[in-house]
């Protein structure tokens, strides 16, 4: 798992802001060596996630309830709680960084 608030240049060990590694590419200040991310799209994929889940847990609250009301408030309550959980969790797992050979 990848902390891209920490992250440490691989060839000089420098630290590297956290704004340039949720950039697709960036390089190290100091050394100059090119890596590249997949921040932007995993966190686009996240959120599609995010909404799929809200919506399978809304519909099969609604399914197996007598009210839609009761189905809306806790699809709303319980579905954001849990989806917002489960991207997290695939956000953090599928993080990569890589490095570009020059």
């Amino acid at each position: 798992m990848i902390d891209i608030d920490n992250f440490s240049c691989g060839r000089c060990g420098q630290r590297v802001e956290s704004w340039a590694v949720r950039r697709p590419k960036f390089d190290c200040s100091s050394c100059g060596k090119k890596y590249q991310s997949n921040y932007k799209v995993l966190m686009k994929r996240c959120i599609y996630i995010f909404a799929a889940v809200e919506l399978l847990i809304g519909s099969l609250i609604w399914v197996f309830s007598s009210s839609w009301q009761l189905a809306l408030a806790l699809s709303i309550e319980l579905g954001c709680v849990g989806a917002i959980l489960v991207a997290m969790l695939i956000f953090r797992l599928s993080l990569r960084i890589d490095e570009v050979s020059d």
